[in-house]
C-alpha cells in the first residue's frame, strides 16, 4: 500500500503524534497536499532538493510529505542554524525552495483548512 492508499483507509486514524498534538491520516493528506501544491507553484519538481528550516513539530512530517509528493528530496536545516552556514548548505546541495514558518503562513492562506 502506497500513502495515499493508507491515509484513505485509515483517514480517521492517527498517523502522527508529537507533544500534545496528533494528525489522522486525512489530515497529514490534506496539509501535506497543500505543501506540495506551493512548492509546485514555486516550480519545485521531481529530483530537486528542498529545505527544511521549522523546529521540530507536527508541521514537519507533513513538510517532508509534501516535499515526497512532489518527488523532491528533503535537506534538513536547524532553525538556530547560522544564516551563512544554511546558505552554504543551501548552496551546495542546489535546493531549489525552503519551507520555513512563512513558506506554511502562505500555503495556509492559498489552501485554508475547511
Amino acid at each position: 500500500m502506497n500513502f495515499l492508499e493508507i491515509c484513505k483507509k485509515y483517514n480517521d486514524k492517527i498517523a502522527v503524534v508529537f507533544e500534545n498534538k496528533s494528525l489522522c491520516y486525512g489530515e497529514l493528506d490534506f496539509q501535506s497536499s497543500k505543501i506540495a501544491e506551493q512548492l509546485k507553484k514555486l516550480g519545485v519538481k521531481k529530483n530537486d532538493n528542498v529545505a527544511i528550516k521549522l523546529s521540530q513539530n507536527i508541521n514537519y512530517i507533513s513538510a517532508i510529505f509534501g516535499i515526497w509528493k512532489v518527488g523532491a528530496a528533503y535537506v534538513p536545516l536547524g532553525v538556530n542554524t547560522p544564516f551563512e552556514r544554511a546558505q552554504k548548505i543551501c548552496d551546495d546541495c542546489k535546493v531549489s525552495a525552503i519551507i520555513d514558518e512563512n513558506f506554511l503562513t502562505e500555503a495556509e492562506k492559498l489552501h485554508p483548512l475547511g
